[in-house]
């Protein structure tokens, strides 16, 4: 258990004994707290929590430390109360820890807005994607049409060419035969103009 553990439990306790005497000095008890390797700082802290003033504490850690081998000082162990705290040890460091939930916490607030760009990437890729496709759609549908007109223009020159063919064709055929009819026509008009001359003669 930790001193400050210890120093909680002291002050929970519901039957606190009354404060010392002023006179008193608790040397029995910073003996025993010494011969089990408690530092002066802890000792005093522990004693002040059990009423007993900063000189009174003083004396008696003076006196204790004053005392020589060959007059040991030994009183009761079963009358002091052993303290439940542990001997010197430092507090832990934990700012090793602080730091770690630190980032940890960071982290898991940068993997949420990576998870968001990633679902907004994939949406974007998505939409992208459609994009493409729907010009590659296009592209082919203009491809094809084009074509279709290249075809129909090709099929009305082919046909323009064999109008142009057939043209030519009755052309050369009048161009033969109109002479004759020409000719024919010419010698009809003559033959009926006689005629209206013979039929004014008979009348008269």
């Amino acid at each position: 258990m930790k001193l400050g553990d210890l120093f909680k439990k002291a002050k929970k306790q519901e039957d606190v004994p009354p404060p010392p005497s002023s006179s008193a000095l608790p040397i029995e008890q910073v003996s025993n707290l010494k011969a089990q390797g408690y530092p002066n700082d802890q000792i005093i802290d522990y004693l002040k929590t059990q009423g007993f003033s900063s000189a009174q504490i003083y004396d008696a850690i003076s006196q204790v430390e004053a005392r020589t081998p060959a007059e040991p000082f030994s009183p009761p162990v079963a009358k002091t109360p052993a303290p439940s705290f542990a001997p010197e040890s430092k507090a832990p460091d934990n700012t090793e820890e602080i730091v770690e939930a630190i980032i940890d916490e960071k982290w898991r607030s940068i993997s949420k807005d990576l998870v968001k760009f990633k679902d907004w990437q994939d949406s974007s890729d998505s939409r992208l994607d459609k994009l493409e496709q729907g010009f590659k759609d296009i592209r082919a549908d203009v491809d094809s049409l084009h074509r279709a007109i290249i075809s129909k223009i090709s099929d009305y020159d082919k046909s323009l060419m064999d109008v142009g063919t057939e043209i030519k064709a009755m052309e050369k055929v009048f161009s033969k035969v109109l002479p004759d009819l020409t000719e024919s026509v010419s010698k009809l008009s003559t033959l009926s103009k006689k005629e209206a001359v013979k039929k004014k003669k008979i009348k008269k």
